[in-house]
């Protein structure tokens, strides 16, 4: 049987979690008394609550049996407004019990501060609602006018020019009217004034009034309409999303209430078994009347989202409405489980399977071996780094679930869509037998015709991996979990395209990742060069290598992602004004210095390149290391709860921290292997760059789970767990 405190821990709102009651904190408490137990202890029948000096809230006034004589709970209001706060007074001889008074006082502490945090947010929530009435109210007069004066300047500018006559006009008019009418199903309720449709946006209404002035033909009378209809529908679906994401609120703040009572009630049962006095009921009474569990404003608020949502997005239909509101969060079925464990096992035996090929045919490992490396190495390596990211990111999702960290809500992932750790390791599994299996099969057509030379074209057999990866990921069908692929690509092109879009977390967390992929992409150029040059039909690597255009491009490819976190850098400065941003884009700079002077130095060995990339690297370095850990994950404070971390830490072990920021440093160093150009034993240098391409992308997973959990903790700190939804038209209030 779970206890109480693992499903609160479970249920509770993560970004909440300093507002809830602390459970833990009063069975500590509780735990003191039994030390001290009383159990069996006379009761002293004329110990009766005398007159108090307080103002009693109307509830306080009931005759409650057992010992409620014992206590006596106190409304007053508040020295700071008119909340009423309360506070328990002991009777009889629990009253001369320190840790009685302690445990009543904590308690009276927990139950005023999640009242007074419940109200401050319904206030919140009711305000919010007051502007989402608004925004309907101004959507359904845009709809409205924009049906209205589309019609008439159709009408006025018909006729003004006698293009057709004005009976035509007409029932073109009435023809045009009727098909964007149609996607009326409402008017302006009355208590919408002008003011309020006037308050939209300026983007909304030039392109219907500007276009409108033109001369009308039928074809652009056609093109306008269906132009602002698009403006129309785009400040439909942001308003959509927001109140998805209101009434998504709204049921965190009820689940609020509900567990925090159900707390209050256990640890007031576990207080009678200890002590053997029944006083729950005394004081449930008062919890009872409290504000936090006696206000309905939530529940009505509920009920006006739903018919709301219902009415202007879903037709009327009420079922849609629910499931878009409420969406169901699907458990992993045990075919999924049962997929992931047959991937696993193919993969295994595919890797196995390789390696005793590779070690049967020695006459093609020692002859062919350099060969393999150079051409056909770089492109299964590349495709294998992608799969290790991925891997790791399955890995971050588990560890974000089990620490509870809220990365759907730091993602802005949409409710319902987004993919478990065992979605994640599936895919990669899948992709893996995908791979291994290719490189088996190349292996093995080589090893059987190598004496008698097999063809060139076997060599495709990498570059068909590759286009079956970009295949599912490009794919329009609804398969493969489009949602999540499709948002993906859309936080690529926000990355690309920076620094023309906005900043979310998403798009520079991407970039981020992007930046420890530099030889992937360096080995992205290789391929593209080597089969799109067809250089595969003679087995000519060097031909690449010795091209002045590759040896340009492997600067632009190896430089892109500094080059858009650093525009993104630049983009959030500008939005933010903040300077903190202008300091992280020199690290991108710092950084993409030291990767061109190593590329240089690569190309032309010698003492001064050497001096130079030993300086800028170690300059670079030290502004990353100091980066990630200090401002990437918050450590490192040496006055913190928790000295030289922080002060609250998800993680039970300190010492994790501190490993985790030498491993940190150690794999920050791996550019220290390009100086003497490295060999692991007898390893070729292409399998060396691809093992400590493998650790920078680990080193990766690892930064991954402490930035989200700093921002997680940022956003506690701030009881953040609702996103700011951007709504489409201004608020009428702010309009003279």
């Amino acid at each position: 049987m779970v206890k109480f405190s693992e499903q609160l821990e479970m249920q509770l709102v993560p970004e909440w979690r300093g507002a809830y009651c602390q459970y833990n904190l009063l069975k500590k408490d509780l735990k003191k008394i039994r030390l001290n137990q009383r159990i069996g202890m006379p009761i002293d029948p004329a110990s009766v609550a005398p007159a108090s000096p307080f103002n009693f809230h109307k509830c306080a006034h009931k005759s409650l049996r057992y010992h409620s004589n014992l206590i006596q709970v106190h409304c007053r209001k508040s020295d700071m407004g008119d909340e009423l706060v309360y506070e328990t007074e002991l009777f009889g001889q629990i009253a001369h019990s320190d840790y009685d008074r302690r445990f009543f006082a904590s308690l009276d502490s927990q139950l005023n501060k999640v009242n007074e945090f419940y109200r401050n947010k319904e206030e919140e929530f009711v305000q919010y609602e007051m502007l989402l009435e608004k925004q309907i109210f101004a959507l359904t007069g845009v709809k409205k006018l924009l049906k209205q004066n589309l019609a008439k300047q159709i009408l006025m500018e018909a006729q003004q020019y006698s293009l057709i006559p004005s009976e035509v006009a007409a029932g073109t008019l009435l023809t045009r009217a009727s098909m964007y009418g149609s996607q009326i199903r409402w008017s302006i309720p009355q208590s919408a004034s002008m003011a309020m449709i006037s308050a939209i946006s300026e983007m909304l209404w030039e392109d219907v009034f500007c276009q409108s002035k033109r001369l009308m033909t039928d074809y652009i009378g056609q093109e306008d309409i269906a132009f602002s209809q698009k403006k129309v529908q785009s400040a439909t679906d942001m308003l959509r999303v927001a109140f998805i994401d209101f009434y998504r609120g709204l049921g965190m703040l009820k689940s609020f209430s509900s567990l925090n009572m159900a707390a209050f009630a256990k640890i007031l049962q576990k207080y009678e078994k200890v002590t053997g006095l029944f006083i729950a009921q005394s004081y449930m009474h008062h919890m009872d009347c409290a504000y936090i569990n006696s206000s309905e404003k939530i529940s009505q608020l509920m009920g006006k989202v739903e018919v709301t949502f219902a009415e202007h997005f879903t037709s009327g239909n009420q079922q849609q409405a629910m499931a878009a509101l409420r969406p169901i969060h699907q458990t992993a079925p045990h075919s999924l489980t049962y997929l992931l464990g047959f991937f696993t096992g193919c993969s295994l035996m595919l890797i196995l399977a390789f390696g005793c090929i590779l070690q049967l045919d020695g006459d093609y490992r020692k002859m062919k071996y350099l060969t393999y490396l150079q051409t056909i190495f770089p492109t299964f390596s590349l495709v294998t780094l992608v799969l290790i990211h991925m891997y790791m990111y399955g890995w971050n999702l588990y560890m974000w679930k089990r620490v509870r960290i809220n990365y759907t809500f730091i993602f802005e992932f949409s409710p319902g869509s987004e993919l478990h750790c065992e979605e994640v390791l599936l895919v990669c599994t899948a992709l893996t037998t995908v791979l291994i299996g290719a490189m088996v099969m190349h292996l093995s057509i080589h090893s059987m015709l190598f004496h008698a030379q097999a063809s060139a074209y076997v060599d495709l057999i990498p570059v068909a991996v590759m286009l079956v990866f970009l295949v599912l990921l490009f794919n329009p069908l609804n398969l493969c979990y489009r949602s999540s692929r499709f948002f993906f690509l859309r936080v690529w092109q926000h990355v690309i395209c920076a620094p023309f879009y906005k900043v979310g977390l998403a798009d520079f967390f991407l970039a981020d990742q992007l930046t420890s992929q530099v030889s992937t992409l360096r080995n992205l150029e290789f391929v593209l060069c080597y089969y799109g040059g067809g250089h595969f039909l003679t087995m000519n690597s060097n031909a690449c290598a010795n091209s002045a255009c590759f040896k340009n491009w492997t600067f632009v490819l190896a430089l892109l992602p500094y080059w858009w976190r650093f525009w993104q850098c630049m983009r959030r400065w500008a939005d933010e004004s903040d300077t903190i941003h202008l300091a992280n884009a020199g690290k991108y700079l710092s950084a993409a210095a030291a990767l061109a002077l190593r590329i240089v130095y690569n190309l032309n060995p010698g003492v001064a390149w050497l001096t130079i990339f030993f300086i800028v690297s170690s300059i670079a370095t030290v502004y990353q290391v100091y980066w990630d850990v200090v401002v990437d994950w918050g450590l490192l404070h040496p006055n913190s709860q928790n000295p030289w971390l922080r002060d609250q830490l998800l993680l039970d072990h300190k010492s994790i921290y501190f490993a985790s920021m030498v491993l940190n440093l150690l794999l920050r160093l791996s550019w220290l292997q390009s100086i003497p150009h490295l060999r692991i034993g007898g390893v070729d240098g292409y399998v060396t760059d691809f093992l400590f391409a493998s650790l920078e992308i680990l080193r990766r997973g690892q930064w991954n789970f402490y930035r989200l959990e700093n921002e997680h903790l940022n956003n506690v700190g701030h009881y953040r767990a609702i996103k700011a939804v951007p709504l489409p038209f201004e608020d009428a209030s702010s309009v003279n």
